[in-house]
């Protein structure tokens, strides 16, 4: 009877080939890295003959084991969000109208045809980036007396109120 004994390199590069096959396909996480891994295992086994029975023979055994693991981060570029001038830029004038007749903003602002007299004329007001930007804080935050509305309204909702208030102003 012949025993063999193989080297724990023998083994571990079994295991290793067995887990990963030969090449492990690349793998794409949500962010955009990859990662891939490979293992290699060789054995080379040689042995004398056995005569008879009698034994008569040696042996050498050669094992190698290779791990390689690679990982390559890929960052995605995005364009900046917005900014509030471009929002109301792109706003909808008619959800703009509904938003503010919705939220009763018409009860102290008016209309553009019946200005209201509780708070500030807001058809009057030249539109641009300082006052845009003081709407979305008042709003959200609200300035007495006026109540804040961010339990309400969203950003949009505002950039198309102030659409429609830039569309209808009082020149």
């Amino acid at each position: 009877m012949k025993t063999l004994y193989l080297s724990s390199a023998l083994i571990v590069g079994f295991f290793v080939a067995a887990a990963c096959g030969p090449s492990q396909p690349a793998n794409t996480a949500d962010d955009g890295s990859t990662a891939s891994a490979s293992a290699t295992a060789t054995a080379d086994m040689t042995g004398g003959s056995d005569a008879g029975g009698a034994g008569a023979g040696g042996g050498a055994t050669t094992a190698t084991a290779t791990a390689t693991a690679t990982a390559t981060a890929t960052a995605t570029a995005s364009a900046p969000p917005p900014t509030r001038a471009q929002m109301v830029a792109a706003g909808d004038t008619a959800a703009g109208q509904k938003v503010f007749e919705t939220n009763n903003c018409t009860g102290c602002h008016g209309t553009p045809k019946a200005p209201g007299k509780k708070a500030p004329n807001l058809y009057k007001l030249t539109w641009d980036d300082k006052h845009i930007d003081e709407a979305f804080e008042i709003v959200m935050k609200g300035k007495k007396p006026m109540p804040a509305y961010a339990d309400k309204v969203k950003d949009k909702d505002i950039a198309d109120v102030v659409a429609y208030l830039k569309a209808n102003a009082q020149k």
